[in-house]
């Protein structure tokens, strides 16, 4: 861990001898703090490839962890250029579906994968509370995972195609991000997207609060699970309340300007942000991102350390793996495509019943 943040802290230190001065403060912290965010999770990763001896597992771990650069990248490149940030988002909210999929089935795996989990939970945890607001107790069976599965898989579908939508309607002219009119796309587009986010974490959730005692001593699954939360959460809710804020006045709009264009030489930073404060709310969300970065890959080298994960005997070792087929392995998408027939049949089975 401290041979990659030492490397991350040296490539960073380079960096800022280079970029120009005439940025604003603003713009220099969100380059420094993304490009060390970023070197120092890909290090991480590559200490993961070189000790791939739990394949199924690990590959799932890279998955969570590779969040950090691509939130890191997007998050820069939208700030620096927020008329980019529709297509941006994109990439991003379908990595963020990607994410939560993954750490699912991440701690089914550490419970040694679903008949384990399942052969648990009638051993020691048949059933547990329903969290606020509901109430009465959930029977944990097949039942209760197959519907959470259903949960997580929504979400890789919704999230993608929400933000595709919300691209498409700007670009028409229907959506807004300071408009919650009932004409207006945003409102039903920002429903639709938190409901299928609170789904899927309501699914990671109760999966986590099944799992916890269980895993607790080897792996501390809760520091995962909040890292995991943490991130996304903010990133779903911190731009929507930025937004409600300005549209009922109370947020302080020409200060986050002046904030962001500090010390800039550049006229059309302060020029640009006031002609269009939809592009300004988008740059200051992706400024705040640029920073949680920051802490979430921290936090991440602590809660992924790779010694964690191979000590388990859950996954046959496959030292015989070169670098490059444990990258195309760790990459390969095809356990997704597998995932979404699987959940689909499973759905259509039980209705035809």
């Amino acid at each position: 861990m401290l041979w990659t943040i030492a490397v991350a802290a040296a490539v960073t230190a380079v960096t800022a001898a280079v970029l120009p001065h005439t940025l604003s403060g603003a713009h220099l912290v969100t380059a420094y703090i993304s490009l060390f965010a970023t070197t120092v999770s890909l290090g991480a990763i590559v200490a993961h490839l070189f000790s791939y001896e739990a394949p199924t597992r690990q590959r799932l771990v890279i998955r969570v962890m590779l969040m950090v650069p691509i939130y890191a990248i997007d998050s820069l490149w939208a700030f620096w250029d927020p008329n980019d940030a529709g297509w941006i988002d994109v990439l991003r909210d379908t990595y963020e579906a990607y994410v939560i999929y993954n750490f699912f089935w991440l701690i089914v795996d550490l419970m040694g994968g679903s008949e384990a989990l399942l052969k648990y939970w009638a051993a020691h945890e048949p059933e547990m509370d329903h969290m606020f607001p509901l109430r009465g107790k959930m029977k944990l069976d097949k039942r209760a995972l197959n519907l959470w599965r259903l949960f997580m898989i929504q979400y890789v579908v919704c999230s993608p195609l929400v933000t595709t939508v919300t691209f498409l309607t700007t670009a028409f002219g229907a959506y807004s991000d300071s408009s919650w009119s009932l004409e207006n796309a945003h409102l039903y587009l920002a429903l639709l997207r938190c409901v299928s986010v609170t789904l899927a974490f309501t699914a990671l959730l109760y999966l986590y609060m099944s799992t916890k005692h269980h895993l607790h001593d080897e792996f501390n699954p809760t520091a995962m699970f909040m890292s995991i939360k943490a991130v996304i959460f903010l990133g779903c809710w911190q731009g929507y309340i930025v937004q409600a804020l300005h549209a009922a006045g109370i947020f302080p709009f020409a200060a986050m300007i002046n904030f962001i264009c500090a010390g800039s030489e550049h006229l059309s930073c302060t020029a640009r942000l006031t002609a269009d404060e939809e592009v300004a709310l988008v740059a200051l969300d992706n400024f705040m991102t640029c920073l949680e970065m920051g802490a979430a890959v921290i936090v991440h080298q602590v809660v992924f350390d790779p010694k964690k994960f191979i000590r388990s005997p859950a996954a046959a070792p496959r030292k015989d793996l070169s670098f490059a087929e444990r990258v195309r392995h760790a990459f390969n998408v095809l356990d997704v495509s597998h995932e979404l027939r699987s959940a689909a049949t499973a759905t259509l089975s039980k209705k035809t019943r």
